[in-house]
């Protein structure tokens, strides 16, 4: 048989659901610019010596807000999870990063501060990080009086636009070349996107402040949903036919 006839229809299936989070990951890939790594930054700030103490202590104070703990290193600091209760926390917090603060010229009368951040674990699609990575830097520095909210895109969400996306154009081209039986594979699909829907919205209306991708989800959900009865409908008149 040709292709797509010899693949069972739960083979198909699974291979369509595949199909969208691989679809899914490059969208945000290239919505994200294509940054992957460990997004490392630096800034250097001059500092005046009478300022130095106040400013270091500042930049502690802050470091232990957003839940950075003192590293083996020194002056290294290791974030590692969201801290309970700390608006500014978000979910990027819970990616593991660590700052390195440094001062060269510390006896010289304009010490230079020198901060680093970077991510332990490589990103492998920004939804988010690059801007969590600069809120971070603009506040531990002092250049921000306050903790900069950082959204951070569902996963979820967009696998399930992705889905719906994957579903129609699947059950488009599938219906056009008389695959059979076209209700199951959409099904599949349809059933997965669903439940990736409901997740993703249950996540994001827990978090509204920190997660985005609602109208994603729904969008998804309701197009897989659409795919898999215009399948069942095709399949149901081919046997009516038959």
């Amino acid at each position: 048989m040709n292709f797509p006839s010899g693949i069972s229809g739960p083979v198909m299936g699974i291979g369509l659901v595949l199909a969208s989070q691989i679809a899914a990951w490059l969208f945000g890939l290239a919505r994200g610019g294509f940054k992957v790594g460990r997004l490392a930054r630096t800034i250097e700030l001059p500092v005046s010596q009478d300022r130095l103490a106040s400013f270091l202590d500042l930049a502690h104070r802050r470091l232990e807000e957003l839940g950075f703990r003192p590293g083996d290193a020194e002056g290294q600091f290791i974030q590692s999870g969201a801290v309970q209760g700390v608006l500014a926390s978000f979910t990027h917090a819970k990616t593991k990063k660590a700052l390195t603060l440094t001062v060269q010229g510390r006896e010289s009368p304009e010490p230079c501060v020198t901060l680093t951040l970077h991510y332990l674990d490589p990103i492998v699609g920004d939804t988010g990080e690059s801007a969590y990575r600069d809120a971070v830097l603009a506040y531990v520095s002092g250049q921000a009086d306050t903790m900069a909210t950082v959204t951070n895109r569902s996963f979820a969400a967009f696998s399930c636009l992705a889905g719906g996306l994957v579903a129609w154009a699947a059950v488009l081209y599938l219906d056009a070349v008389h695959y059979h039986p076209l209700w199951m594979p959409l099904t599949i699909v349809a059933i997965t996107n669903v439940i990736t829907g409901f997740m993703a919205i249950h996540a994001i209306a827990r978090r509204p402040r920190e997660l985005t991708g609602m109208r994603e989800a729904v969008a998804g959900m309701i197009l897989a949903a659409a795919a898999a009865a215009y399948a069942i409908a095709q399949s149901t008149s081919t046997l009516i036919v038959q």
